[in-house]
């Protein structure tokens, strides 16, 4: 006797469920009519009349509207929080402070805030200590928050992988496209410090490669004046980054932070 009332209850609870879920579905369906909108009565006969696929279907609907789509906003925000806080704590301790505000009395401001909004190259010619790394970072932390694909490598780095592809019978333009021509953004820091040689013709093949395809490039480097740059990265490239759709490149003067500890 008690295994059948018990049972009895059970059934009580599943078509209770059942009943309840039956009417969410009707209250979902009647906001799937939109702009019409149906009584009570007709999106239950709206339900009633619908195919056992097509009632499946309109679960799954309810289900991702109800548990899913919040969720996966609220999971994604999560997502892209934590990778931006680990590609903060992979900065160098000394820039993992950099921020774009940094520059905003900076003669040029103008510059970096047109480098942001746009796909043009830039060319940074300054002095040592006035920031250029720090620059470098902010930008990277920038294109982070948003999203958006980018590198950040020096120079020297970039030329020590020259020499390795060559020496192990990589095709290095095609090396170079594979990890640096597909990014939104590239930077390229310190070019000053480039090694001569063949470099040259395989950085303006990349600059070439990305300007083709309005994939933004910037390069910093101590680089004294037009004429110093072109020795260093070759006329082409040169041209690529400091050409009429190309922000000007910028002497930059202000103090040496590295003498006032920033």
């Amino acid at each position: 006797m008690s295994k059948v009332s018990h049972s009895y209850r059970i059934g009580d609870i599943i078509d209770d469920h059942r009943r309840k879920r039956r009417a969410r579905l009707i209250e979902f369906l009647s906001t799937q009519t939109a702009p019409v909108v149906l009584s009570a009565d007709d999106a239950e006969k709206l339900y009633d009349s619908l195919s056992a696929e097509e009632r499946l279907r309109l679960e799954t609907e309810y289900n991702k509207a109800v548990f899913g789509i919040y969720a996966e906003e609220e999971s994604e925000e999560e997502k892209k929080r934590e990778e931006y806080e680990e590609y903060v704590a992979s900065i160098p301790e000394r820039y993992r402070d950099a921020e774009i505000s940094d520059f905003e009395t900076s003669k040029i401001y103008p510059y970096i805030s047109e480098a942001l909004s746009s796909k043009r190259n830039w060319l940074v010619m300054g002095s040592n200590g006035t920031g250029k790394t720090r620059l470098s970072y902010a930008f990277c932390k920038e294109w982070k928050k948003k999203g958006e694909s980018f590198a950040y490598i020096t120079a020297t780095r970039l030329s020590s992988q020259v020499r390795q592809w060559i020496m192990s019978g990589y095709d290095v333009c095609e090396a170079m496209t594979s990890n640096y021509g597909w990014q939104a953004h590239l930077v390229i820091d310190e070019m000053d410090k480039a090694s001569g040689g063949s470099f040259a013709s395989y950085f303006s093949d990349l600059i070439d490669y990305r300007y083709s395809r309005y994939r933004q490039t910037i390069v910093l480097g101590n680089i004294e004046n037009g004429q110093s740059a072109i020795e260093i990265i070759g006329k082409s490239a040169y041209s690529r980054l400091k050409g009429e759709e190309a922000v000007q490149s910028c002497n930059w003067t202000d103090k040496d932070r590295r003498l006032i500890g920033k």
